[in-house]
């Protein structure tokens, strides 16, 4: 894998580009990665997203080096649980983050699935902090910024059963440090 980087100072953005990229291990019977063409714009955010195993960690793995060697920005990979995130981010040396704002299992009272039976109602609260609603911005800092949230409740991203939205007002603020990712949650 030998990517494209422009030359300019480092720790200064840089474009970064794949072309018709393939890697396969020694030993593997396939490819891990096919013919990956992926253009990076200097100063862009880029996410891959897809199905186990369709390559992801192999990319960012290979990204992580040409970041490391030029400078040209910083990667910063996302899973999809805390367990998933500390494999990942031992996979590629370095600290790997919770896509999720909410574990399920986060306390022993308050399990992360709620059975009913037939007919049964509970009222779930969850009480967010305002550094739960952060992101990364373009210039990769941790920030909140005002708008709208849009929250959806249902069996999977497919069946949304009920949805809403709440406004976050104020300043743009950077979070830095103060992330959070855990919150309190009543049962009623």
């Amino acid at each position: 894998m030998s990517p494209e980087v422009s030359s300019q100072s480092k720790n200064s953005a840089s474009p970064v580009r794949y072309v018709d990229v393939t890697k396969r291990y020694d030993g593997a019977d396939s490819d891990a990665v096919s013919h990956l063409d992926l253009e990076i714009p200097a100063g862009e955010i880029c996410v891959l997203v897809g199905p186990s195993g369709c390559g992801k960690t192999t990319a960012m793995r290979a990204l992580k080096a040409v970041l490391d060697t030029t400078g040209a920005g910083r990667l910063i990979p996302l899973a999809t649980s805390a367990h998933a995130a500390a494999i990942l981010g031992a996979e590629l040396g370095v600290r790997a983050e919770n896509v999720h704002k909410f574990l399920h299992d986060h306390t022993t009272q308050h399990p992360g699935r709620i059975t009913l039976a037939p007919g049964q109602r509970k009222r779930v609260t969850f009480h967010l902090a305002a550094n739960q609603l952060g992101f990364y911005d373009r210039r990769m800092d941790f920030v909140i910024e005002p708008g709208t949230v849009e929250v959806m409740v249902g069996s999977s991203s497919e069946d949304i059963r009920a949805a809403g939205s709440f406004e976050i007002t104020g300043a743009a603020t950077t979070i830095g440090a103060a992330k959070a990712f855990f919150c309190t949650v009543d049962v009623h």
